[in-house]
């Protein structure tokens, strides 16, 4: 089951892949992330420019260049690369795509859809990077779509 973009997923494991290979300062370039995170390189480097312009990761241009996370900053959200990449429409709206589904007149699934989306939102906002990176270290977790289990280095 499908809940976000292919690019919010994508995102999602390489603002992971990129945490975990920063906690001890390092910079790392688009081949890089893209080989170890099974994703294409022209677009990796697309999603991370994106990322860094909602300054979600940092970049440092020059020979030891690279994406890096500033890990004195907040730590990063799911809900926070979401909203960067497709926005937070899919937590709003009718579940069932009706145009006229509001708390006045509700569609059938109104009420169930609200429940199914309050504890999605909880879960985006509660989740980090930080707290997927740590898994993928601790339990070697993959990131890879085809499920390939990738090297930390």
């Amino acid at each position: 089951m499908v809940f976000f973009s292919a690019a919010s997923e994508t995102a999602i494991r390489l603002l992971t892949y990129v945490h975990a290979r920063s906690l001890d300062g390092k910079r790392m370039g688009v081949p890089e992330i893209a080989r170890h995170t099974d994703t294409p390189q022209s677009y990796a480097a697309k999603i991370m420019q994106v990322l860094s312009r909602k300054g979600l990761v940092n970049s440092y241009r020059g020979m030891h260049g690279g994406f890096y996370l500033d890990h004195s900053l907040p730590e990063i959200t799911i809900y926070s690369i979401v909203e960067a990449i497709d926005g937070i429409g899919f937590l709003q709206g009718c579940g069932l795509g009706l145009k006229n589904c509001v708390s006045q007149h509700p569609c059938p699934m109104h009420d169930d859809f609200m429940v199914i989306r309050s504890k999605m939102e909880l879960s985006l906002k509660t989740t980090t990077i930080a707290l997927l990176a740590e898994k993928y270290l601790e339990n070697k977790s993959y990131l890879s779509v085809n499920d390939q289990l990738l090297p930390s280095e």
